[in-house]
């Protein structure tokens, strides 16, 4: 770039957080969604020494914060350092809990959300604990249905084939064929999967909205259906696998079903107690939460989740559950109580107002005060 040309975009971008600021000031802000990651940052650090300034590499957390449910991108931070009395989960609802009293949010933000890892979702130590009890009040917690499916599929697939040893591999026989999977030369027919139910048909808007494996994934589940692969995917390759991105994870198992794959005997049984659950539950989940996205549709995904899991044997059952029970965020009493208001049906409706009217008794709006989140 040219001196000018900088100059220019500086300019530019400068006007857009003066007006970014403004809106903010201004708009009364109701949902508050927060994401972070750890990045590689340039920082300068001084040296006692030498008196001098120096330029570093460190690990540095970044939260992104938008407004909900806009989406609206807000603003971004950095937490303080956390110190043996403030852990970084505290750190984190402390540095946005400053953000909201100057721009007015801590007194209109009803709602808090993000992923369902546990800085975040701790009853105890999470950062949504600890904003409300800044807050001095109880928020609804919005988490993310998709990260809550993972969990159990993951500790599936350990306890059937084996651990992780890196970011993408995996220690057991299925696990390393998963990264060899698009070298794997493909079926034309296969053993059709038994047992699965009628995919959830996607509205063409999300349709345009899916990633290219999210769509390759559908597909791939009709012909697991009818036990032909539908020659347009014959050569379709795999996403990158990583183990924090288990849609082409479930993309990879499937691929490798519909490959000479070579497994035989007591891993073959394995790969087919993992393939089922990933086409007859995680799956089926993951695409009724895409359609069905809103916070009133949370607990009826709960309720899906369960019926089919108890779908499967017993011994698929023993592992996932507890991990099911850990992440069912949406069957929180509120959650159901939202759902419940928002049902078509007038006798859910009435009953939602009547236990809500049961539960604030003679106060207008009933008990605020932050209460411990541990899922029932």
């Amino acid at each position: 770039y040219k001196r000018q040309d900088l100059v220019k975009l500086f300019q530019e971008v400068m006007k857009s957080q003066e007006k970014d600021e403004k809106r903010n000031q201004e708009d009364v802000i109701t949902g508050i969604f927060s994401d972070g990651r750890k990045d590689n940052t340039k920082v300068l650090m001084f040296d006692e020494e030498t008196g001098r300034y120096h330029q570093r590499w460190i690990k540095q957390e970044h939260i992104s914060v938008t407004s909900e449910p806009d989406g609206r991108y807000i603003f971004h931070y950095t937490p303080d350092e956390a110190t043996p009395t403030s852990k970084p989960a505290r750190q984190a609802a402390v540095s946005l809990h400053e953000w909201m009293v100057d721009h007015g949010a801590d007194e209109t933000a009803l709602v808090i959300g993000g992923d369902s890892t546990n800085p975040n979702t701790g009853w105890k130590g999470g950062m949504f604990a600890h904003l409300e009890k800044l807050l001095g009040r109880k928020c609804f917690w919005v988490v993310c249905m998709l990260h809550t499916t993972e969990l159990p599929l993951r500790h599936l697939f350990i306890s059937l084939d084996g651990k992780t040893n890196s970011k993408d591999g995996w220690t057991g026989p299925i696990g390393k064929l998963l990264s060899k999977v698009n070298s794997l030369k493909r079926k034309e027919a296969f053993d059709p999967i038994p047992g699965l139910e009628a995919l959830i048909e996607i509205p063409e808007d999300i349709v345009k909205k899916l990633s290219t494996d999210s769509s390759i994934c559908y597909r791939l589940l009709k012909c697991l259906r009818s036990g032909a692969l539908d020659p347009t995917l014959t050569n379709v390759l795999c996403g990158p696998l990583c183990h924090s991105r288990w849609r082409t994870f479930g993309e990879a198992l499937l691929l490798l079903y519909m490959s000479d794959h070579g497994l035989d005997g007591e891993v073959y049984s394995k790969f087919i107690i993992i393939l089922k659950y990933v086409s007859q539950v995680y799956f089926q989940v993951w695409y009724e939460i895409k359609v069905k996205h809103s916070i009133v549709n949370g607990p009826h995904h709960i309720l899906t989740l369960l019926r089919l899991v108890r779908q499967q044997s017993e011994e698929v059952r023993d592992i996932v559950m507890p991990y099911i029970q850990t992440g069912a965020w949406f069957a929180h009493s509120e959650a159901i109580l939202v759902s419940l208001l928002a049902s078509p049906k007038s006798e859910e409706r009435k009953f939602g107002i009547e236990q809500i009217l049961k539960l604030r008794g003679d106060s207008d709006e009933g008990d605020k005060s932050p209460r411990d989140r541990k899922t029932p």
